[in-house]
């Protein structure tokens, strides 16, 4: 029998498929549409599509739209992936952005000579800022550890101006741990100039007025 129709019990004529259902050139039998597709001729070859917002019906003679419950839903649940998969995409970013540059800060030396310390705290504060988004708090540790040192080396080599800079730029970002840190070495400088007889107490007039 051609396309749409299959033999009779007694093979002695062929009769078509009703609607809904469809047979291919020398099919036995007739087969139901497949879910979501449908077919409203009478000895139809195939089935076709429904198509996007509609459903076929319950014995897929025809389509109907979805209703708009399952509508809002199906979009809620599409817009949910992607959001999850940019979030990751950001996420993923982050990380290789945090590594790559404490593959850097390993790589140097940390400190007032470098001459570029404001770079250094600027470079690390950005880091720093990545590290939290993509919840390395490890990482943190370890900058917070890379901004002790820089603060460190400008209080032993005396370099009171670069201190009071890299304090003041840490007190003017969120960053409160590292802010406390540098705080307390400023304060142990101005211990130490006390004996040195340098002018210390100017930079660290300021940086208490940042603070407070």
């Amino acid at each position: 029998c051609p396309a749409g129709s299959i033999p009779n019990p007694t093979r002695s004529r062929c009769e078509p498929c009703e609607a809904g259902q469809w047979a291919s050139a020398g099919a036995a039998e007739c087969s139901v549409c497949p879910r979501g597709k449908y077919n409203p001729d009478i000895g139809a070859g195939r089935c076709s599509d429904c198509g996007f917002p509609f459903i076929a019906t319950d014995f897929a003679t025809g389509c109907e739209r979805w209703p708009l419950a399952i509508v809002f839903i199906a979009i809620l649940i599409v817009l949910g992936a992607i959001w999850k998969l940019l979030r990751y995409a950001r996420s993923e970013s982050n990380r290789r952005r945090v590594f790559k540059n404490m593959s850097v800060f390993r790589s140097e030396d940390a400190g007032c000579a470098k001459g570029d310390y404001v770079a250094q705290i600027e470079k690390i504060l950005d880091t720093r800022h990545l590290a939290s988004k993509a919840g390395l708090q490890d990482t943190t540790e370890q900058l917070l550890s890379k901004v002790n040192d820089i603060a460190r080396s400008c209080e032993l080599t005396r370099q009171w101006s670069q201190l009071h800079s890299v304090a003041s730029r840490l007190a003017r970002s969120s960053w409160v741990e590292a802010a406390e840190a540098s705080k307390e070495i400023t304060e142990a400088a101005r211990s130490r100039s006390e004996l040195l007889g340098v002018s210390l107490s100017y930079f660290l007039q300021q940086f208490r007025n940042e603070v407070e």
